[in-house]
């Protein structure tokens, strides 16, 4: 005799039924949740040598996804960020590296989207002066933390 519930997957007692349409779904998005609030991840100020690379990194203390990096305006234009990397994870598509003035405060069009960082996982960008002075790097990376 076959039950009733195993025969039938669309039956309401079906253990492993899909969802009906009017079913509320989980919420798989990668939108933070409601807990979410304004948070910044600050990257210096350093002063760099001439020609060389520097390596800056944070630690969040909470979830922390990015969505921009904000670069001082003084600076910015003496350098170019060659890394920003989420744990192990690169976050910029390219080799060369971006002129810092692609990130001042007001650009246009720079959304990083970066991926999420836990705490424990280290937030890392790696800096190079261009200019042929020792010069001050800053920076921030704006996104949301989650409690």
């Amino acid at each position: 005799m076959v039950r009733p519930h195993l025969a039938c997957p669309e039956s309401r007692h079906y253990p492993f039924s899909n969802p009906s349409p009017r079913a509320p779904l989980l919420n798989n998005s990668p939108i933070l949740p409601s807990s979410a609030r304004p948070a910044a991840l600050h990257f210096g100020p350093a002063v760099i040598p001439p020609g060389e690379k520097r390596l800056f990194s944070s630690a969040p203390q909470a979830p922390f996804r990015g969505s921009s990096l904000v670069v001082d305006d003084e600076s910015a234009s003496h350098f170019v960020i060659t890394e920003l990397m989420v744990g192990a994870q690169k976050q910029l598509t390219s080799e060369d590296g971006i002129p810092a003035s692609a990130f001042v405060k007001g650009a246009v069009g720079i959304h990083l989207g970066l991926d999420e960082a836990f705490p424990g996982i280290l937030l890392t960008m790696v800096v190079e002066n261009t200019s042929k002075e020792p010069r001050t790097f800053s920076a921030y990376i704006v996104g949301e933390a989650r409690s």
